[in-house]
């Protein structure tokens, strides 16, 4: 009998959801039912995330969960980034079929179907699909913290709320943001990063595509668009553009728009700061938030992590664009425990989150990935203080994503 009930979980980061939706749409198209209980579905997909140790968890637990939830004759695919960072790990699984976060076309030759994978084009909407099972980072707020004193957790927990509330009454719902992938891949090779075994190098869409996607989330009565790329910085290089043509584009379409830009390496701003500044002045009612991911403010951890910039002119150029734009909403990322990172670097990071005063900020803490550079080096720093480090930042009056 041909499956007709469809169930798809995981996709963490922006990129991986659109993915994840992706695969659901093509379900959709060809007539399958999605349901809300696993037991329910005769097709089940799972997305996994192999970015970091915690992720690559929760990815097998979903797996494991998924089949001892799933009926008898139910089919497990199984998709994701996890596939090419770590395919050993989910290698032994039996009876599920895998296939390759860079090939989702393998679908047609396991399940054939009237419209085929490429037919579907990428989600511009992306709806609530369930998140993997298992870890969550750093998400535990008052009672996972050692603090010397209980006035201590008090603040802590009342900086918290403060930041829970910034971040509702500022942050656009999922439902309401037209996605738009840009590009595939990166040109970067930081130390610690696992994802770029899994999304490769550069592949950028060519222009003319991404003003049509435009184009359709206009007609569907979108007013704010999100760019995705594992760094959109470097968007259209391998084709002989750059970003600066896709924001051009966009700024001289009809209406009262809003942009969201993610996963901007700050190389890129240097690069293209004089073309980009006046851009950004002249349009800055319509740019909803800018994501410059700047990992550390120490130079030497920096280049420890083969990141192509240093920290003074990733400041000079931020705090131009604050000066020039008031209430401009730029958010960072920050690795935290990276290998060596002394107090002396730490207290650097410290200082540049001080100097700046993001938007908001996002904390990881270091995941030592066997496939990667960074795997190899020496002192490593314990979870201990990375933990003692990050509460320091929370600390801290800006919201923490």
């Amino acid at each position: 009998m041909t499956p007709q009930t469809f169930f798809v979980i995981g996709g963490n980061c922006s990129r991986s959801k659109e993915d994840a939706q992706t695969i659901f749409n093509f379900f959709l198209k060809n007539g399958y039912k999605p349901v809300k209980k696993i037991k329910k579905a005769d097709i089940i997909c799972i997305y996994t995330c192999g970015g970091f140790n915690d992720t690559e968890e929760s990815s097998i637990k979903t797996i494991k969960d998924i089949l001892k939830q799933k009926s008898k004759n139910a089919m497990v695919i199984v998709t994701g980034c996890l596939t090419k960072i770590n395919p050993e790990s989910i290698k032994n699984f039996n009876d599920i079929r895998l296939i390759d976060y860079d090939n989702f076309e393998q679908l047609d030759e396991i399940i054939h179907l009237k419209i085929k994978f490429k037919q579907i084009p990428n989600a511009g909407t992306i709806g609530r699909i369930p998140q993997l099972h298992g870890v969550k980072r750093i998400k535990k707020i008052l009672y996972s913290q050692t603090c010397p004193s209980f006035s201590i957790n008090i603040s802590y927990y009342l900086n918290y709320l403060k930041n829970v509330y910034l971040r509702k009454n500022n942050k656009m719902n999922t439902e309401d943001i037209y996605h738009i992938r840009i590009s595939r891949g990166c040109l970067g090779s930081c130390s610690y990063c696992s994802i770029k075994m899994a999304r490769g190098y550069l592949q950028s869409k060519p222009i003319d595509q991404i003003k049509k996607d435009f184009e359709v989330g206009l007609k569907k009565g979108y007013k704010t668009f999100k760019l995705i790329g594992e760094d959109i910085g470097c968007y259209g290089i391998d084709i002989k553009t750059n970003i600066i043509e896709i924001l051009k584009m966009f700024f001289n379409l009809p209406g009262e728009n809003k942009l969201v830009l993610t996963d901007f390496n700050p190389q890129w701003l240097i690069k293209y700061y004089y073309q980009l500044e006046p851009l950004l002045i002249a349009n800055h009612e319509k740019i909803f938030s800018f994501l410059i991911p700047i990992q550390s403010g120490s130079n030497k951890i920096l280049t420890r992590m083969r990141r192509k910039y240093k920290i003074e002119e990733v400041k000079r150029y931020i705090s131009a664009l604050k000066e020039k734009i008031p209430n401009f909403k730029i958010l960072t990322h920050i690795i935290v425990g990276f290998p060596g990172e002394t107090d002396e670097d730490f207290q650097q990071t410290l200082d540049l989150l001080k100097e700046i005063q993001f938007f908001s900020v996002n904390i990881f803490p270091y995941s030592d990935r066997t496939v990667t550079e960074s795997f190899k080096m020496n002192e490593k720093i314990s979870s201990i203080i990375i933990q003692e480090r990050i509460k320091q930042i929370k600390m801290m009056k800006i919201p923490i994503v």
